[in-house]
């Protein structure tokens, strides 16, 4: 995860991207994610921030993704090793991350076992 994270800012980090505040990261194992969460989190993001995340009403874990991550902490975020992604973050200190309010869950698929129970709730007569 971590060498994906930072590849990816490496990209986004390079000079013909200099207009750019910040960058949503958004997972792949998380395929049910919103438009209107993703709407939510970009009017949410300020400069002064340097995250911001979303807390799924859903979800008692804590706050989740997709995270949009100010670009003045890209070069902290090349520090991430293995498994590690933004939740690490907020172990770091005196960043200013802000949390919105969305309604439900963004579960991860994982296993095959967990795509199947996608499939059934999503097929209201469970076949």
């Amino acid at each position: 995860m971590a060498s994906s994270l930072r590849i990816g800012l490496m990209v986004v980090a390079a000079d013909r991207w200099q207009p750019l505040e910040g960058a949503m990261v958004l997972l792949g194992d998380q395929p049910l994610i919103r438009q209107e969460v993703l709407e939510a989190l970009v009017r949410a993001f300020r400069p002064s921030m340097d995250l911001v995340r979303p807390q799924y009403q859903g979800d008692p874990s804590g706050p989740g993704h997709p995270v949009i991550v100010h670009r003045r902490i890209w070069d902290r975020a090349r520090s991430l090793t293995g498994d590690q992604g933004f939740r690490v973050l907020g172990t770091w200190g005196n960043l200013r991350m802000g949390t919105i309010q969305v309604p439900g869950v963004n579960p991860d698929v994982d296993t095959p076992e967990d795509l199947l129970a996608l499939d059934r709730d999503a097929d209201p007569a469970g076949q």
